[in-house]
């Protein structure tokens, strides 16, 4: 509850900042309607980048608040013989930006814009409900809130009951070329857009 947060986080003065690695591109997320003062993610989850892309949003309040750190060549007009950091959030950019890995990168994000996260929110949650009801109807027990769909999202967790059951479950699916990830002594599937109906019952069938 985004909203919640920033309400207490104003109440008691403080920057409301979001890690948003596991939302952005799959969750609508709107920064001013949530109130969130800094917004943060790498863009090689759900954002269809590569490692080493990511982006650091400040609002305006937040970037007259928080003084840079680390002085970078691109953060300032002049960083050879006066420091003068610029005005807007290009004073946070402290280190070498990997030009290729963004370009590269402009793909992914075109395509995420074309599609519309709120078409990919509406098609991951549609893809997440048939493993929830395919895994409760097997009997495996679902470690992620399942009931309402505003604490939903595309990560499900679940669980055969012990820590030899889910890596020996992990294991057999790697061998059949059904990518899951086998995390904290449990297992979690995270079907994106593109993941069509016939994966969702290979996975299935497969367990």
């Amino acid at each position: 509850d985004l909203k919640r947060l920033s309400q207490i986080a104003k109440k008691h003065k403080a920057l409301f900042l979001v890690d948003g690695i596991q939302a952005a591109g799959a969750v609508p997320i709107d920064v001013e309607a949530d109130g969130i003062d800094i917004l943060s993610s790498a863009g090689f989850k759900w954002l269809l980048g590569l490692p080493g892309t990511g982006f650091l949003y400040i609002n305006k309040d937040a970037q007259n608040k928080i003084k840079p750190l680390l002085p970078g060549m691109f953060a300032a007009e002049n960083s050879f013989t006066q420091l003068k950091f610029y005005d807007d959030a290009r004073r946070f950019e402290t280190g070498t930006i990997p030009y290729s890995l963004f370009h590269a990168w402009t793909a992914g994000l075109d395509l995420l814009e074309e599609i519309g996260i709120e078409n990919i929110h509406k098609r991951v949650l549609y893809l997440t409900d048939l493993l929830i009801e395919g895994l409760k109807e097997k009997g495996y027990e679902l470690l992620t809130p399942t009931e309402k769909e505003e604490e939903r999202s595309a990560i499900l967790v679940f669980s055969l009951g012990s820590r030899q059951k889910n890596k020996e479950l992990y294991k057999s699916l790697l061998a059949k070329n059904i990518i899951i990830t086998y995390r904290g002594d449990s297992l979690r599937v995270s079907p994106s857009f593109y993941n069509t109906e016939a994966d969702i019952e290979t996975f299935l069938q497969a367990i």
